[in-house]
């Protein structure tokens, strides 16, 4: 049977606690349990959950903005549709929970862990996710615009189509990482590791990759038009079919070169001008 809340008041007053049938492990379950309950019935707006242990919850569709739950626990909790918008996750254990379409819009998420989680269509738009480890989520189709990704770990991440506009990826550990098709237009990519990296038919226009590591990675079909490459490492990268133009600024050895027909006109042209 469902626990009410004057349950939960009894059991928050340490009167259940008397009960010498619960084991002290039982008590902690059934405090997570109340508390969940809670949290569903009356939402979490004026509640201290710092440190909560909301792991394996079901907490789908509710509303946790502008709640502070730094170094809360989520593990393997269900917040699809999940309102977090505001709300402060600074160090909290998210790794494995499902965040489809959550809304986690100007969230702080800095050192947050969120390893493997689900996160595809969630609304991430300016939210704080510095020093987050992402490392193998799901973040297809996800809307990161303006978000601060700098330092994260997003090592084989699945970035799919994901909206990373204007986003700051500086020195942000993206190895493996699936960014085909991704919107990256003037993101700053600068000392980023994008070894191994998909970038196929990804908008990079305007961003800056200078610095980068972009070695093995595959940027065949990607529009790099008005970006900053200066200083990156593009040794063994698939440039087939790249976009660029002369505000493009690309350092590659003469080998690379003549593996790029429209870099070979650009080049030619500029001899024609200098003539």
């Amino acid at each position: 049977m469902r626990v009410t809340s004057t349950r939960a008041n009894n059991f928050n007053n340490l009167q259940l606690f008397e009960l010498e049938q619960f084991s002290e492990i039982e008590k902690i379950k059934l405090k997570k349990i109340l508390l969940v309950e809670e949290i569903q019935d009356e939402g979490a707006q004026g509640r201290h959950l710092i440190l909560a242990d909301l792991s394996n919850a079901n907490l789908n569709h509710t509303d946790l903005s502008n709640v502070n739950l730094r170094e809360s626990n989520f593990r393997n909790a269900d917040l699809r549709n999940a309102n977090l918008m505001n709300t402060d996750l600074r160090n909290a254990d998210l790794r494995n929970a499902n965040l489809m379409n959550a809304n986690l819009r100007n969230a702080d998420l800095r050192n947050a862990n969120l390893m493997n989680a689900n996160l595809r269509n969630a609304d991430l738009r300016n939210a704080d996710l510095n020093s987050a480890n992402l490392e193998g989520a799901n973040l297809s189709g996800v809307n990161s615009s303006s978000a601060d990704l700098s330092e994260s770990d997003l090592s084989s991440a699945n970035l799919i189509n994901a909206n990373l506009s204007s986003a700051d990826l500086r020195c942000a550990y993206l190895e493996s990482a699936d960014l085909s098709s991704a919107d990256l237009s003037s993101a700053n990519l600068s000392g980023a590791d994008l070894i191994f990296a998909n970038l196929n038919s990804a908008d990079l226009s305007n961003s800056d990759l200078s610095n980068a590591d972009l070695s093995n990675s595959d940027l065949s079909n990607a529009d790099l038009s008005n970006s900053d490459l200066s200083n990156s490492d593009l040794s063994n990268a698939d440039l087939s079919n790249i976009k660029i133009d002369f505000q493009t600024k690309l350092e590659l050895k003469f080998e690379i070169q003549q593996t790029i027909p429209f870099l070979n006109s650009m080049v030619a042209q500029d001899e024609l001008d200098c003539a």
